[in-house]
């Protein structure tokens, strides 16, 4: 055997030697039975709030209000956030859950500040050019009635 190899080693590849020996039941014994009781430990983590990383949020404001890319930019650190709570990185991943809500704040009142603008000049548009409505756009701009 060579000088250089561990007692693991040598016990793995050698016979076995005398201190290795099986062990002899005894008769009458259930040798699967346990005599002692077993000891469970139980370690409870203090509950911490879930670490929000705004998701499904960033995928609406993708799909819908992905106004000058901030919808996109809210994906990206959401899904920062989410590798982050996944390795274990608590603070990183609190920090990009935040840069990824402020984005979505953001995305989400220019857009429906957009779609508000949008409705209010569709429906202006349309009061000025519909002559049956003449009447109506007279007494708004005029502040009365129409005479």
């Amino acid at each position: 055997v060579n000088q250089t190899q561990s007692a693991e080693q040598r016990a793995c590849t050698g016979p076995a030697p005398d201190y290795y020996q099986a062990m002899q039941e005894e008769p009458g014994r259930n040798p699967g039975f346990i005599l002692q009781p077993q000891e469970t430990t139980v370690v409870v983590q203090a509950s911490v709030a879930p670490i929000r990383d705004h998701l499904v949020w960033s995928i609406f404001n993708v799909a819908y209000f992905n106004v000058c890319c901030l919808g996109l930019l809210a994906l990206v650190f959401s899904v920062k956030s989410r590798d982050r709570k996944v390795i274990g990185d608590i603070s990183g991943s609190i920090s990009y859950g935040a840069t990824a809500r402020n984005f979505n704040i953001a995305a989400t009142l220019i857009g429906i500040l957009l779609v508000a603008l949008f409705i209010g000049l569709v429906a202006s548009v349309y009061l000025m050019l519909n002559p049956h409505n003449i009447d109506i756009c007279v007494a708004l701009t005029s502040g009365g009635a129409a005479e």
